[in-house]
């Protein structure tokens, strides 16, 4: 049964694109620990449906298994029965919530989710109690009704008038212990870093992890629609001709001017060599990954700006 199971894992994108990324420090320690354990310690959890089992939590640890290529005994499986994507999302936001190593964009772009999760949900709620309510038999009276009829004046008030419930941004703010105000603006952070993600999602990738610094602002004007996501990316860009090439043959050309400026030696020449034969690799992998050009350009500037 466990084969089966591992041999039909589903991986949803949408889902996947909830967990905040690794920093390459914690990815690359993650790697290490399975590599030296030579197991899987916590269990991947899945969505059982009928014809596939997704992943829930655990996507690293997926990679890092097939990476490695570990045998099925050698990672474990948890397996859920959650009623459908609306209750996968709201449980994959709060487990990660609960994740000690988010920066401060992740944890606000959670929150952010999981405020419009919840409001989604309360929506869905008062729909659903409309409808019932259109749907009574019109000439008949409520029990409701019978009771604000036959109650004592002091009562009906009571009754006519429903209790008062909390908002779900101070429900979400109590639980986060910050203001309604910051859950607000965690939900406007959200919807503009998603529509980032349209154009770019290396650039959204960045931001969360804390790579790429955009003010909290301008992410949130995105989402009001008074700045467009390409003029974000724009600003966070250099010039395309300041850019790195990515055409390896480009990139080794001023190394070729350097070496005789500097007069670099034969054995350092080839350690330079080897360098961009990785960074060929590198490129042409990004390449078939999907990514644009232009996208990997500004990676290649944004590494070479930190340095």
């Amino acid at each position: 049964m466990a084969g089966d199971v591992k041999s039909n894992i589903t991986v949803i994108d949408e889902l996947r694109d909830l967990i905040p990324p690794l920093a390459s420090d914690d990815a690359d320690q993650l790697l290490e620990n399975i590599r030296t354990e030579g197991k899987v310690r916590e269990a991947l959890v899945l969505w059982e449906r009928a014809d596939d089992f997704v992943l829930v939590d655990g996507h690293n640890r997926l990679r890092v298994i097939k990476e490695l290529g570990l045998s099925e005994d050698a990672w474990r499986v948890d397996i859920r029965p959650f009623s459908g994507m609306p209750e996968v999302r709201e449980w994959m936001i709060r487990n990660q919530l609960g994740r000690r190593n988010l920066t401060k964009e992740q944890k606000d772009y959670l929150i952010g989710l999981q405020y419009e999760t919840e409001k989604n949900k309360e929506a869905n709620t008062a729909n659903l109690k409309q409808f019932r309510k259109n749907t009574e038999t019109a000439n008949l009276a409520t029990s409701e009704e019978v009771a604000v009829l036959e109650a004592p004046d002091t009562e009906v008030a009571k009754l006519a008038t429903p209790e008062k419930t909390a908002k779900t941004e101070d429900i979400v703010a109590q639980e986060h212990k910050i203001s309604p105000r910051s859950v607000r603006n965690a939900a406007q952070f959200a919807k503009g870093l998603d529509l980032i993600g349209q154009t770019s999602p290396q650039a959204k990738k960045e931001i969360l992890a804390g790579d790429l610094k955009v003010k909290k602002s301008d992410i949130q004007a995105v989402a009001a629609g008074k700045i467009a996501p390409e003029e974000i990316l724009a600003a966070t860009r250099q010039p395309e001709s300041d850019t790195a090439p990515t055409d390896p043959q480009e990139l080794r050309m001023p190394v070729k001017e350097k070496t005789l400026q500097e007069g670099l030696d034969q054995k350092q020449i080839q350690k330079l060599n080897r360098v961009y034969d990785k960074i060929d690799q590198a490129v042409r992998q990004l390449e078939k990954s999907g990514f644009s050009k232009s996208d990997i350009r500004w990676m290649l500037s944004q590494t070479v700006s930190k340095k």
